[in-house]
């Protein structure tokens, strides 16, 4: 019969006479538990192949995750604290809103956010480089001490989401309209606004070398306390827009 099993399925069990040959303690193979536990299995006995089963559906699902982990597709964040999720965050993020969900103490690399908008969600302590955001729009979501570095934000249309101890370094603001979004001691370098638009955004204390400003209004703003270098405004016009204490240099 072991053989008929063998040659069918590909495998075959042992019996209890088989398992003592094999686990017992005359055995090179000898483990006493295992051979004990797979003696008192009734089940073991009489329909063994369910454990094969379980064991293969098992795979399949553990599979099944790891790819989900890899890619964060359709994967909604609700009432979510995403602390210390580094690595959930340093892969792509697709079509996953996030709400009511803090990022904190999560630093990411390489992990780009595409069509999954921010409602409410505070980045915290959590540095990003290489994780541009395409197509997602963010709504009252405060950055604060996390620099942004090689981070291009495209089409990310953006409303109360103040910047505050968050130095950008290329990651320039393209197509992406905001409001009431103030940077606060958030210095800019090479990090360009580009077809963006800002009303009521005041830069304070928040210096920027390299970083033009081309086809990007400004209204009802302030620039305060903001030294800025080699950064000329190209088509943008400034309306109702004040420059306080703000020294420029070949701009």
């Amino acid at each position: 019969l072991q053989k008929e099993n063998l040659e069918r399925d590909g495998y075959a069990f042992l019996d209890a006479e088989q398992l003592r040959t094999v686990y017992g303690p005359n055995s090179p193979y000898n483990k006493s538990d295992s051979l004990e536990l797979f003696l008192k299995m009734r089940r073991m006995r009489d329909d063994p192949h369910h454990l094969v089963e379980r064991d293969i559906r098992l795979l399949a699902e553990a599979k099944k995750f790891q790819v989900r982990q890899k890619q964060l597709v359709l994967s909604p964040f609700l009432l979510t604290a995403l602390t210390f999720q580094s690595a959930a965050l340093s892969q792509a993020v697709v079509l996953s809103p996030l709400v009511l969900s803090p990022i904190t103490l999560s630093p990411a690399v390489l992990g780009p956010i595409i069509l999954s908008p921010w409602v409410f969600v505070p980045l915290v302590l959590s540095p990003r480089a290489l994780g541009p955001l395409i197509l997602n729009p963010i709504i009252f979501s405060p950055i604060v001490l996390s620099p942004l570095v090689l981070h291009p934000l495209i089409l990310v249309p953006g409303v109360f989401n103040p910047l505050v101890l968050s130095p950008l370094v290329l990651s320039p603001l393209i197509l992406s309209p905001q409001v009431f979004t103030p940077l606060i001691l958030t210095p800019m370098v090479l990090n360009p606004l580009i077809g963006n638009p800002m009303a009521g955004s005041p830069l304070v204390l928040s210096p920027f070398v390299l970083s033009p400003i081309i086809y990007s209004p400004q209204i009802y703003s302030i620039i305060m306390l903001s030294p800025y270098a080699l950064s000329p405004l190209l088509e943008s016009q400034l309306a109702n827009t004040e420059v306080i204490l703000s020294p420029s240099w070949l701009s």
